[in-house]
């Protein structure tokens, strides 16, 4: 269930990785999954290969048996819904020009046809060499998922239904969301 207190102890550890960090965004490599143990089922890893290519490198085990279908090691864009593609290819070049983080809601389809509210919360991550190239995430649902909610197939269509840039610096694109419909 998307919990305030779940994005705040998702936020303080990448600030402290941040403060931690030799350059203005912390590193990859300083990423410890057992420091947030509680909320590794619900995190999620990509790696900016190119404005075509975003590879998902952790996929949290509840965030996997909601689709049934795991993703890590898969271009993002390779699993998104087609019509989706340009606009999350969007969202991420803006997401790199001015590092910040987003908070974003989308309603998700799956291939069974259950529908889903999801809250995602992601901040960027740099390489070795300092260079944006990750973002890690908390994904959360809207509800308590049940036994009856897991292995519900591919995402099929999704609804972008907020996007919300945060500041963490550097200021934010001056690109807003705006709902359709």
């Amino acid at each position: 269930m998307v919990s305030a207190e779940n994005f705040d102890q998702f936020t303080a550890y990448w600030k402290m990785l941040q403060a931690e960090s030799e350059g203005p965004l912390p590193a990859r490599s300083q990423f410890d999954p057992s420091q947030i143990t509680m909320l590794l089922p619900y995190v999620y890893l990509l790696e900016h290969k190119s404005p075509e290519e975003m590879i998902v490198r952790l996929m949290g085990t509840a965030l996997d048996e909601i689709s049934g279908v795991p993703v890590t090691g898969l271009n993002y864009f390779d699993v998104c819904p087609p019509e989706d593609v340009s606009l999350y290819m969007a969202i991420n070049e803006r997401l790199h020009a001015l590092p910040c983080a987003s908070l974003v809601v989308r309603d998700i389809t799956f291939e069974n046809g259950k529908n889903y509210s999801l809250s995602s919360l992601g901040y960027p991550m740099a390489n070795d060499e300092g260079k944006l190239t990750y973002s890690i995430g908390l994904m959360l649902p809207a509800r308590q998922f049940k036994s009856d909610d897991m292995n519900n197939g591919g995402v099929s269509h999704s609804v972008l239904r907020d996007l919300t840039y945060i500041d963490i610096g550097f200021g934010v694109p001056k690109h807003q969301f705006e709902a359709s419909g």
